[in-house]
């Protein structure tokens, strides 16, 4: 008897699991709507087939990072995601590679399905490391095919997003004045630009940094008040990312002047070479009309663009960060210079090459060109917001901690290879141990492998500097 019991009572426990796994696809994506968190979905989509299945319905988050090389598992599964959750989310990260006819195929369809979502928020398109590269070599009939096949989708897109909020389409020197031409006059008219608050349109470039091409690449690429000036219409803006030669004094004194906000709260500037269009007068302008703006300047390469700070930065730029990546001939002045100009505004110093001893170039460099020996201990001194150092040179071991005891815990990042540290009257264990106790907590230097800060590029845009560029460009648009 108490075995027939217990047989019935295990017949409606599985009646009952049954109904529970029956459970109509319309009342399980209102239970995946009602799960704040993406462990709870991850939870119930564990429970049975069905409720896995639902989990498709509704996206566990709502955001969608998209990640496509030129390999065929890679193009299967943004395939697969962005049919199943692009139309579902409301921010979408993609990065692709148009290198091959597979990739292009699926840019322009996930691009196209894009365009049926309704409530895109945040679009952020990034050209991967390879496609960089690749896109170096196009020629005209490949620009008309990379027009038609993702500019235009892409146009579409924006065409209908009267809530879009942030924007992000870095490009390469080549392609970005065709993009200026085809793309960006409709996303001015277009009912996104009355709601965007974020807009990002870097330019990467692959100019060789000699005096004679120098000043061929200013003449072809200088730009026009006329393209540059629709950005005003963009009355909700608060961060803009271009590139340096995007600039000129007439742009920088329209922005900011039809602001519904105060005007920028951030400009990013990617600089490859000198601007000989901006000036301080362009500048000063810039923070009348935008007073809460901070600048972020990236440089790369280049051996003639930091030869004199007037070159890409003047007093009147209110600078918050400044980095500065293979950059060949750092001048003292150069980096004093920006340090002095900036003494109340300057949170974020980075500089990498490590070929580069940055003694020697102290102990090399004419007296009459510096007011101190060492710009990073100039910062540190005087810089009373500095909270970000990034050193990617060698340095001596004893100045690093001579730098922490300066700043102290307002120090929040401190941050060497162990590769790059000259150890002098400290080792390893008490230069870790004095870092530690001035900044007020553990700190240790940081074990890359030595191919990460290995040779500068031969070119002005190789694969080190190019990553590295890349990086901060994505960190400026958080």
């Amino acid at each position: 008897m108490f075995l027939n019991d217990a047989i019935v009572e295990e017949d409606e426990e599985l009646e009952k699991m049954e109904d529970w796994e029956g459970l109509p696809s319309v009342v399980m994506v209102e239970i995946y709507k009602n799960l704040s968190s993406r462990k709870d979905k991850l939870n119930a989509s564990s429970v049975c087939k069905n409720w896995r299945a639902s989990a498709f319905q509704v996206p566990l988050s709502d955001s969608l990072n998209l990640y496509m090389t030129k390999g065929e598992k890679d193009i299967e599964k943004v395939t697969f995601l962005s049919q199943q959750f692009i139309c579902k989310v409301k921010h979408v990260t993609f990065t692709f590679d148009v290198s091959t006819e597979a990739c292009m195929d699926t840019v322009e369809n996930v691009l196209t399905l894009l365009q049926n979502n309704h409530q895109l928020l945040s679009l952020k398109l990034l050209c991967s490391d390879h496609c960089l590269a690749y896109l170096q070599h196009f020629g005209k009939t490949e620009e008309h095919i990379f027009i038609q096949r993702v500019l235009y989708p892409v146009m579409m897109v924006l065409k209908g997003k009267a809530q879009l909020e942030t924007f992000s389409f870095p490009l390469i020197q080549n392609l970005s004045r065709m993009t200026w031409n085809t793309l960006f006059p409709a996303v001015f008219l277009s009912r996104s630009r009355l709601s965007i608050t974020n807009l990002f349109l870097p330019t990467f470039k692959f100019v060789e940094s000699n005096k004679e091409s120098e000043e061929e690449n200013i003449a072809i690429y200088a730009p026009g008040t006329a393209e540059l000036a629709p950005i005003r219409r963009f009355h909700q803006l608060q961060m803009l990312s271009l590139g340096h030669d995007n600039l000129n004094d007439e742009f920088l004194a329209t922005i900011g002047l039809d602001s519904n906000v105060g005007g920028l709260r951030r400009l990013n500037v990617v600089a490859v070479q000198r601007n000989p269009y901006v000036s301080n007068r362009g500048w000063f302008i810039f923070v009348k009309n935008n007073p809460e703006c901070k600048v972020r300047l990236t440089i790369y390469g280049g051996s003639g663009l930091v030869a004199h700070p007037s070159n890409l930065i003047y007093p009147s730029t209110p600078l918050s960060h400044f980095r500065s990546y293979y950059s060949k001939d750092v001048r003292i002045n150069f980096l004093n210079s920006i340090i002095g100009w900036n003494l109340e505004t300057l949170e974020h110093l980075e500089l990498v090459d490590d070929n580069c001893n940055w003694t020697d170039i102290i102990m090399q460099s004419d007296p009459e060109e510096y007011q101190f020996l060492d710009p990073i201990v100039f910062a540190a001194w005087r810089c009373k917001n500095l909270h970000t150092l990034k050193l990617g040179v060698n340095y001596c071991g004893d100045t690093l901690v001579g730098i922490a005891r300066l700043l102290g815990p307002s120090l929040l990042n401190l941050e060497i290879p162990k590769s790059l540290v000259i150890f002098g009257s400290l080792n390893l264990r008490k230069l870790m141990k004095e870092i530690s106790s001035a900044l007020g907590r553990p700190w240790r230097p940081q074990y890359f492998r030595k191919r990460r800060l290995a040779k500068p590029p031969k070119k002005t845009f190789e694969r080190g500097a190019r990553c590295m560029v890349v990086r901060a460009t994505m960190e400026d648009e958080l």
